[in-house]
């Protein structure tokens, strides 16, 4: 086990997640947000654009907001964490399943959306690669307190 400074511990005695760890739970939860944006404007365009999405747009959300919610409950139910972190990795695979199925789509309509698809299909691989090889993120969900 890697060793870490005193700081990157919380007053509870568990490791905290890195920074970054955060900006892949909001990526993950960005359907859902453009969900709830389009519902308060009551806009037609988002809900049509909701519709398309299908399962691909919100089963990230739906780890994601397990993660975060199981997050406080590290040191006290490991396997809850566990699931977490397996969900983490779930989570980011799908969304990067439907950035390069939605890509595919648009290059095969010939959609100049390819672009903004491929885009975003190397940040949803950032994140799994991120998410999947950091040796602190484990240590946050398996050798919690």
């Amino acid at each position: 086990m890697p060793s870490y400074t005193a700081e990157n511990y919380d007053d509870e005695g568990n490791l905290k997640a890195p920074w970054w760890f955060w900006l892949v739970l909001l990526y993950l939860l960005q359907y859902w947000a453009l969900t709830i944006v389009g519902m308060a404007m009551q806009s037609s365009e988002i809900s049509n654009l909701v519709i398309g999405w299908g399962w691909g747009g919100f089963l990230p959300g739906v780890c994601a907001l397990w993660v975060g919610v199981t997050y406080p409950l590290r040191g006290r139910w490991k396997g809850v964490c566990h699931s977490g972190y397996i969900l983490l990795i779930v989570g980011s695979v799908i969304i990067l399943g439907n950035d390069i199925v939605e890509g595919w789509f648009a290059y095969k309509n010939g959609d100049m959306r390819m672009w903004l698809w491929a885009s975003r299909g190397c940040f949803s691989l950032a994140c799994l690669l991120s998410v999947a090889g950091s040796r602190r993120l484990r240590c946050v969900y398996w050798l919690s307190n």
